[in-house]
Parts: structure tokens; sequence; C-alpha cells
């Protein structure tokens, strides 16, 4: 099973001040990726439910002190101690970044690539990406290289990307690290290197990134840049599975369907794919569409099960086979059945536009 990427990371505001802290910690204390978040996040305590210490920095912050004007950004973009509000987020950043802090700069440019409570303007979020970049703050250098990576706002250009989460690693950056483990593995702008990929993917996923080790699990899986070997291939699954990564769920489903390195369960199988499709992943919603039918097509339950996920799946992939399944369902079931199918897509569907 070759399993390709085409994963871009969320753009957060204050979650990436804290990962470029979780970073420093692991750094200089020699924590794990875990450990490291765990002190991290103790930085973020006096940032609590305390509405008199947020009425001390906003104090301050009109006086154009710029830790305090970080701080109520902070508090405003999490809603601590302040009814959440991007709006002020965006004002109080906006002042520290134009004073020439690299976070707030960070942040602008984060908030401006995803439209959060400004317009979606690419040209700005290069603009101040750029700035913090130049200050060498590592996690804008790595959301600069995600851009060019993607394709976003620039014309997709690997070799920049490349160069840019090459100089986000020097500070141990965990995602850029990850992405040049996706560019070696997929041979983007560069010569394919799955040895070296595997190297990258392995480092990071040993630091706890849920990305790398589903790509580690699929790399020993399919024997790319390491010798197969199904044992690793589930203990790195499970690892990702257990952060609800479907990828690694679907992987876990397969492994345990066709018998690699275990003995064939489908009742494993069956609970991983459930567990993946239900957060849309469609390879997953495709297994349980055909597998619920082969099942016992005799079962009402089971067609109704079958009918759901192949439309699911067939709603993203427009596969000719799922249209064919889709087909055969359509003429094999009651319109009683074929209603109730209907009503349980709708209900998956509001469930998951929450």
């Amino acid at each position: 099973m070759v399993f390709r990427y085409e994963k871009s990371l969320p753009l957060f505001s204050y979650l990436a001040c804290l990962r470029t802290v979780c970073i420093l910690f692991q750094h200089q204390k020699e924590l794990s990726f875990e450990e490291s978040w765990e002190e991290a996040d103790k930085i973020s305590k006096p940032f609590s439910s305390d509405k008199e210490y947020f009425k001390r920095r906003l104090k301050l912050a009109v006086t154009d002190n710029i830790d305090a004007q970080n701080d109520v950004a902070i508090m405003y973009s999490q809603g601590l101690a302040v009814p959440l509000d991007h709006y002020k987020e965006f004002y109080w950043s906006k002042l520290t970044a134009e004073q020439g802090d690299s976070d707030a700069q960070l942040n602008i440019g984060l908030m401006y690539a995803k439209g959060t409570s400004v317009p979606q303007n690419y040209a700005e979020a290069l603009k101040w990406l750029k700035q913090s970049a130049d200050q060498d703050n590592n996690m804008a250098q790595f959301e600069l290289g995600l851009m060019y990576y993607n394709g976003e706002g620039v014309i997709q250009d690997y070799s920049e990307a490349y160069n840019l989460f090459m100089l986000s690693i020097k500070q141990r950056n965990p995602y850029a690290l990850y992405y040049l483990g996706v560019i070696n593995d997929e041979g983007l702008g560069v010569l394919e290197s799955p040895g070296l990929a595997f190297t990258l993917y392995k480092d990071v996923a040993e630091m706890g990134l849920t990305m790398a080790q589903t790509s580690i699990g699929f790399m020993y899986f399919d024997g790319r840049g390491v010798e197969q070997d199904y044992s690793e291939a589930i203990k790195w699954f499970k690892k990702a599975a257990k952060e609800n990564d479907p990828d690694a769920q679907f992987g876990l489903c397969t492994i345990h369907h066709s018998g690699y390195g275990v003995s064939k369960d489908e009742s494993e199988a069956m609970k991983w794919c459930n567990l993946a499709a239900e957060q849309g992943h469609e390879p997953s919603q495709y297994f349980l569409g055909l597998a619920y039918y082969h099942i016992d097509k005799s079962n009402s339950d089971n067609l109704i099960k079958s009918y759901m996920w192949t439309n699911l799946a067939y709603a993203k992939s427009q596969n000719s086979k799922l249209l064919a399944h889709k087909d055969l369902l359509d003429n094999l079931m009651t319109e009683e059945q074929i209603a109730k199918s209907k009503k349980l897509i709708a209900e998956w569907k509001v469930k998951k536009s929450f």
C-alpha cells in the first residue's frame, strides 16, 4: 500500500507561539515532544480566567507596552478572562507587529492567510510572515514554507519551501522536519529519497508528531525506505490512531482485514474503519460501503449502512466502482430502506457541520 500525503497543517495564532516555546524547551531541556508541550503550556497559566490580571495587562497595553499588548491579544484569541474576540486579537497583534515583534507578525500573517476576523489576503499574509521569518522566527519560516509548498497565494515552489523548512529546522521545528520528509519521500523538487524521508519521519515520530507516526507506519507497511515489518507498522499506526488520525486508523483496518502480520479479524478491521469513516475519511467510507454489503446483504441494517457509506464516499471521489455499487444498491433496496439510509446520511452531515 503506497500512501501519499496531501495534507496542510491548520493555521494557528496562540498555538503557534506555544509551539515555538515547546521547541525551545525541547531543545534546551531534552524533553520529549509531549513533555515539552506540558512545559510550554505552563507558561500560558498566567493567561487564566483572572479578570484582574487581564485588566492589569490591558492598562499596560494602552501605554504601548509590547509584552502587555501580546498578552491581551493572546487572551482575546483564546477567550481567557474575556469573551473570545478575534477582531480585538487582530487589533492588539497588529499594534505589536507594527513595532517589529516577530511573534505578532507571525500571528497577523496567519490571520490574513486564514481570513480570521479579516478578509483572506495572501499578499498581506506573505508580507507579515516574511517580516517575521527575516527575524529568524522558526514558525514563520515554516508557515511561509508551507505556503510555497501548497501554492497558497504564491506559485507553488518546492525549492523555496525546502529552503524555508531548512531554515526552520535549525531550531528543531518538528513540522518543518516532517515536511522535509514528505519532500524527500515524494521527490518534490529533489531526487526521491525514501531512506532519508524515513530518517526524518522517524526523528519527529519519536517526538510524538502524529502525522510522522502515520508516515512511519506506512513506510514499514510498504517496505519503503526501510525493511518491511508489519509489527513495526502496527506499532506506529496504533500510536497515531490513538490520537484519532484517520489514515493510521485505516492502516490498522487494512492490516486486520487482510491479515498482514496478524490473524484476520474483521471485527477489529471494522472498528478502526468506522472510527476513520466517521471523520470523513473517504477510503474508509469506501471500504465500509463494500464491507457491510458483503458481510450479509440479506440483513436490512447492513444494506442501509452500505448505502450510507457508499454514497458519502461517492460524493467525494466520483469513483466508477463506487458508482456501480451505488447503482446495485439502488436496485436491490426497498424505498423504505433507502429513505432510512438517506436519513442517516443527513444526520451524519449535520453532526460533521459542528
